[in-house]
């Protein structure tokens, strides 16, 4: 987990969760309080997230975004995600 603070009050953070037999890592979590959104602060999280995983030999990385969410999906596209062809994301109302 990844935390950024600001001032000493929490700006973001971001989870993610290796899976080491297929050096595969997803974000389970990721998020920028919205008084903190534009100042790079998403960016740094990620690429620290990134680099950190990419040490730990992870090769592909995935997070799953809610269609309506344009903002998170403008975002993770901007910095070389795209929409996925090896997982299919699979839901049941309960």
């Amino acid at each position: 987990m990844i935390i950024a603070e600001v001032n000493g009050k929490i700006a973001g953070y971001l989870l993610a969760r290796i899976h080491h037999p297929t050096h595969n890592a997803i974000i389970e979590n990721f998020l920028v309080r919205e008084e903190y959104q534009g100042k790079s602060i998403g960016t740094q999280i990620l690429n620290q997230c990134l680099e950190d995983l990419k040490k730990q030999g992870v090769v592909y990385v995935y997070i799953a975004v809610h269609l309506e969410d344009k903002e998170l999906i403008d975002f993770m596209s901007q910095r070389g995600f795209y929409q996925g062809k090896k997982f299919l994301w699979l839901e049941k109302l309960l």
